[in-house]
């Protein structure tokens, strides 16, 4: 409702295992809240949320591979980001 419906161009998915996530998130040595403190299950099943919501509209959704370095991640996601904008000036030249 508060967006009208309206929807992005592009939506970024890191993806992730949870084992990975719990993981990384030990070796933070984070505190947790109440929402990092669900069991795994909970995380495994937003994560097939996200990655059916992807699966769905794979135009929309860039899924990147999250166990990758920061640098290759911003890569990916600047390149996804080009290739948008490419399209985007393409379009609006032919009109």
């Amino acid at each position: 409702m508060a967006t009208f419906n309206t929807r992005p161009d592009c939506t970024f998915f890191l993806d992730i295992s949870t084992e990975e996530a719990f993981a990384r998130k030990v070796r933070a040595d984070e505190t947790s809240d109440r929402m990092e403190s669900a069991p795994a299950a909970f995380f495994q099943r937003v994560r097939a949320g996200y990655l059916e919501l992807a699966r769905k509209e794979p135009e929309r959704w860039t899924i990147l591979d999250a166990t990758r370095s920061p640098q290759e991640i911003a890569a990916a996601v600047s390149a996804r980001v080009e290739d948008l904008l490419k399209t985007y000036y393409h379009d609006l030249s032919e009109h």
